[in-house]
């Protein structure tokens, strides 16, 4: 039996609104006799932690500060972030093993995740964007020189009402709004984006070992999960209801008249805690059957597992919505079913008690999540026909080396990811509209090598050292399809983005680490580490690399910007660490672990950004010409302190 509980706060720090207050907490039961076992696991997460956007440089330079939260205000004296998550999740977990003899064993598990996520978000109607770095209301938007120079004197003296989110004036708006027939209608709204979840699966196996060496395994999973995705209002800001209709379409020369998102109940007023917008469910199901194979001789590990089955994917909408009536976005969709297959092969090699080789092979055919199937769920039915598995292929190869002193490890791999999809929606500029995006036929391909050792020359003294580099490209162009949000109709066909060659936006791609650690007497561990990352970029715009982009680009240096790839800067950081276990006379200790992050404190390290979607557009001879919005970033802390106590008994 165990039990486990852990409860943190975190309250601004180096940016205002992000705080994070998670509590988790886990129960174990276990009872065993000689041939039987059952054990039951529950663990539970939950929190709210303010959210944290990219930002472009030129705000982050306007604000003279690389940490500006463009998210957070004050409301009567309280700091508060427009933008949050809340998260809940519950997973509980029976196990049941018996073993029938010394050769044969059976399995079975049974286990249920549930909960709820929510991000909250703003939302507005006839009334300005309450974000204060809005592109509209930044100095460079202005042609005029004395409200440009107003707005940079106002930036550079932290005026809140330029530089923070104005509760107030979103309150004043819907308090002293027009009143039809006694009530108030909100133009400010804050909203949530909910998700319930209730995941089961089964889970049998069954292990035979016929031989010393040999063991096999055969099993199959039964998996269904249902996912409730809605909105729900959560702050009216002062007014008295919100009309459920789009807002975004309601004044649209074509489908202004067709605005309700729920026809069966017409003119509704939400009310805070209902729901409103779009309320579907998504069911996936699946099956699978699966063998293992594992021999182990004097000098040999050789093993092989093989994984078969079919996943499915349905949606079901309970909102009607009114430009996409019957059937189109209420009840179910058509089913999607895909094929899955999965095989893993590994071999390895004892040349000595000191000297191992490992090679594996994995073969997998994948499928598609669901928000890969339809083009957009919140509000339709209708599915991206040309939705693939993804076929998977990687190979890698491990050398290590063990010894009293010094063990190691080389790893090189290389894994080929093709047919891809993405879906996303986004404000298109050169078509003047709210679109849908949808991306197949993507290929990527991962290659590297990694090293890690550790050296131990006394018992006190530990030294290790960790490198990698990696190659991570898209390997192929995708085709695009775009499509009408509001009507679905289709608006560009086989499209190409060029993506062939630019890099994957997963992180650094060349690191390098080498930490030392001590054992002081009475078991004080201090421990130091330098850390150096490089290699990292900006993710692209897929939209950016279309030719109906590139050829209408306003000039060739923003052809070039349009089509580069940013690199990122090179991050150097150092690192200490302190802890040590106290024991108490009851023979219980008390833990504590302290570490130092970023002692050099390096504030202009950029280590995550993004190209954004929108284009400007300007005038030309032939017509109209465009260049990209700029880029935005999320930098990394200065040095930070983190400490931890525990008590274990």
């Amino acid at each position: 039996m165990g039990i486990f509980t852990d409860r943190r706060w975190g309250k601004d720090g180096y940016i205002k609104g992000i705080n994070s207050e998670p509590i988790s907490g886990a129960f174990f039961l276990g009872i065993n006799s000689d041939n039987h076992s059952v054990d039951v696991t529950y663990s539970g997460y939950y929190g709210n932690r303010g959210i944290r956007p990219y930002v472009t440089q030129e705000v982050y330079d306007l604000a003279q500060d690389n940490y500006y939260n463009p998210y957070y205000g004050y409301q009567n004296g309280k700091g508060r972030n427009i933008r949050s998550r809340d998260y809940e999740q519950n997973l509980i977990n029976l196990n049941y093993s018996l073993k029938v003899n010394t050769k044969l064993q059976v399995d079975l598990s049974v286990l249920s995740i549930f909960g709820e996520n929510g991000y909250t978000f703003p939302s507005w109607f006839d009334a300005m964007s309450p974000y204060p770095d809005y592109y509209r209301y930044l100095p460079d938007f202005y042609s005029n020189f004395l409200i440009s120079e107003d707005l940079y004197e106002a930036w550079s003296t932290n005026d809140p009402s330029v530089t923070e989110i104005n509760w107030q004036r979103m309150y004043e708006t819907n308090i002293y709004s027009n009143p039809e027939h006694g009530e108030k209608r909100s133009h400010y709204i804050i909203a949530e984006s909910a998700k319930k979840f209730f995941n089961n699966s089964i889970i049998a196996g069954i292990a035979f070992t016929p031989l010393r060496q040999l063991k096999l395994t055969a099993g199959m999973e039964f998996y269904s999960g249902t996912s409730s995705n809605f909105s729900r209002m959560k702050d009216l800001m002062g007014g008295d209801y919100w009309l459920d209709i789009d807002q975004f379409i309601l004044y649209d020369e074509y489908y202004g008249e067709k605005a309700e998102n729920n026809l069966r109940d017409p003119g509704r007023k939400v009310l805070e805690g209902e729901r409103f917008g779009y309320d579907y469910k998504i069911y996936t199901d699946k099956f699978n059957v699966s063998g293992k194979a594992e021999y182990n001789a004097l000098k040999w590990k050789l093993r092989g597992e093989l994984t078969i089955g079919r996943t499915s994917h349905q949606r079901h909408g309970n909102y009607e919505k009114e430009n996409f009536p019957d059937y189109h976005s209420f009840g179910k969709s058509v089913k999607k079913k895909f094929n899955e297959a999965d095989l893993k092969l590994s071999a390895l090699f004892s040349f000595s008690l000191r000297h191992y080789a490992e090679a594996s092979v994995w073969i997998a055919q994948k499928p598609p999540l669901y928000t890969e199937i339809f083009f957009e769920p919140r509000c339709r039915n209708n599915t991206v026909d040309e939705a693939l598995t993804s076929q998977i292929r990687s190979f890698d190869i491990k050398y290590k080396y063990i010894s009293p002193y010094l063990s190691m490890e080389l790893i090189a791999y290389c894994t080929s990811h093709k047919k891809g999809s993405n879906i996303f929606n986004y404000y298109d500029d050169p078509l003047s509209q709210y679109v849908t995006v949808a991306l197949t036929g993507i290929d990527k391909i991962y290659g590297g090598l990694e090293l890690s050792a550790e050296y131990i020359p006394t018992p006190r003294f530990t030294a290790t050292l960790y490198a990698a580099v990696n190659i991570s490209k898209y390997n192929s162009d995708a085709d695009v399809e775009i499509s009408d949000y509001n009507s679905g109709s289709t608006l560009l066909k086989n499209g190409k983005s060029m993506l062939t060659g630019y890099h994957l936006a997963n992180g650094p791609q060349a690191v390098i680490s080498v930490e030392g650690k001590y054992t002081f007497p009475r078991w004080w561990r201090l421990g130091m580490s330098l850390n150096l990352a490089g290699n990292n970029y900006v993710s692209v715009n897929p939209v950016r690399r279309m030719s109906r982009v590139t050829d209408v680009a306003a000039s060739k240096e923003v052809l070039t910007e349009l089509l580069d790839q940013e690199k990122l800067g090179d991050a150097f950081t150092v690192n200490l660490t302190l802890s040590k276990n106290f024991r108490i006379n009851n023979g219980n200790y008390i833990g504590l672990w302290t570490s130092v992050n970023n002692i050099l404190n390096n504030r202009s390290i950029i280590y995550s950004g993004y190209e954004q979607m929108r284009l400007y557009r300007t005038s030309g001879v032939t017509g109209n010409l465009y260049y990209p919005f700029p880029s935005k970033y999320l930098y990394a802390y200065g040095i930070n302190f983190n400490i931890s106590l525990s008590y274990g008994f």
